[in-house]
């Protein structure tokens, strides 16, 4: 019985006890990963050095649950494969086995008690290196959704680049890869090369959010921005935010705002916005002069980099190239 057999068959134990695990991500990319891994293994076993075989394995991982993590995350974070290297080895070298021990040793308390400090503490100087390393060195990669007919063609030519690799025919692994390159920019530049526009409306609840998108995608734009509130403080939270205007930008591949049109400065139009000005890049906001602006949230605007534009009626302003014109409110 081979490796991949094993693999196939806890795979259909697991299903056998719950079915609709398969719909799960955890399960699929960790199912994915694994049987790529062992496929490669023969690859793998001809890198020379520990720390190669571990850029390897962190390579392949990424590189197979790519259209994967496109679909569900729409973002891709490039950080991941070099720290992969680091949480691999020590999961496996370190934190499994540590935790056998402890379990052997339960019934020793002393000796227990003394190593659980020491695992604690050195796990916790471990998440803080983890954390410190997100904070100064994240750069994830918002690019949007991946179709079903470019996931097809990005496995077939990984599966090519894969057996180019283990029987070592590098000109044609390079070009395979190449070919994967230009497909993934492809997928990600179709918002550019498409010649229409398109206004959609979130369904936010009470209030309104509004997005419009110019044709080659050269100006993203928000007619206003809403969220609800807490009813104990009256103040806008984020639910809003994170689970519906976020998902959607992130399912476009959107990571910059043109322009933010506020109707009026209640909290079902524009509590998202503060939001959406800490969390992106949103160039300008644009509000008449009867918006009740707090110092608060102009200097968290300004300290963001966001400008302030304050408009009236008749007035024709050019944002990313388009034209708009101000039809209400009086002055």
């Amino acid at each position: 019985m081979t490796i991949s057999d094993i693999i196939a068959i806890v795979f259909l134990m697991i299903i056998f006890v719950d079915r609709y695990i398969v719909s799960h991500v955890g399960f699929q990319l960790s199912f994915l990963v694994t049987f790529s891994l062992i496929l490669s293994r023969q690859w793998l076993a001809k890198t020379p050095t520990l720390l190669f075989q571990m850029l390897f394995i962190s390579f392949i991982s990424q590189m197979v649950i790519l259209p994967i993590q496109m679909l569900y995350f729409s973002s891709f974070q490039p950080l991941s494969i070099l720290l992969n290297v680091l949480v691999v080895p020590y999961f496996s070298f370190f934190v499994i086995p540590l935790m056998f021990m402890l379990l052997l040793l339960s019934p020793f308390s002393s000796l227990f008690f003394w190593l659980d400090i020491l695992f604690q503490k050195i796990h916790s100087f471990f998440l803080d290196l983890l954390n410190y390393m997100n904070e100064v060195a994240s750069y994830p990669w918002v690019y949007g959704d991946f179709p079903g007919s470019a996931q097809l063609i990005y496995y077939f030519l990984l599966i090519l680049l894969m057996v180019s690799l283990q029987r070592n025919k590098l000109n044609q692994a390079f070009l395979q890869g190449i070919l994967m390159v230009c497909l993934v920019i492809g997928v990600i530049s179709g918002p550019y090369f498409s010649p229409y526009g398109k206004l959609t409306m979130l369904d936010i609840g009470q209030g309104d959010a509004f997005i419009l998108e110019l044709p080659h995608r050269k100006g993203v734009f928000f007619i206003d921005a809403g969220a609800r509130f807490d009813f104990n403080t009256g103040e806008a939270n984020e639910s809003v935010y994170m689970r519906i205007i976020k998902p959607y930008l992130d399912k476009e591949g959107i990571t910059v705002i043109d322009g933010i049109f506020i109707s009026h400065e209640d909290v079902d139009h524009m509590g998202s916005v503060d939001f959406m000005v800490e969390n992106m890049h949103v160039k300008k906001i644009i509000i008449s002069h009867f918006y009740q602006l707090g110092q608060k949230q102009r200097d968290l605007w300004n300290r963001h980099g966001t400008r302030i534009y304050h408009i009236s009626q008749s007035r024709r302003l050019e944002l990313a190239g388009q034209a708009f014109a101000v039809v209400s409110p009086h002055n």
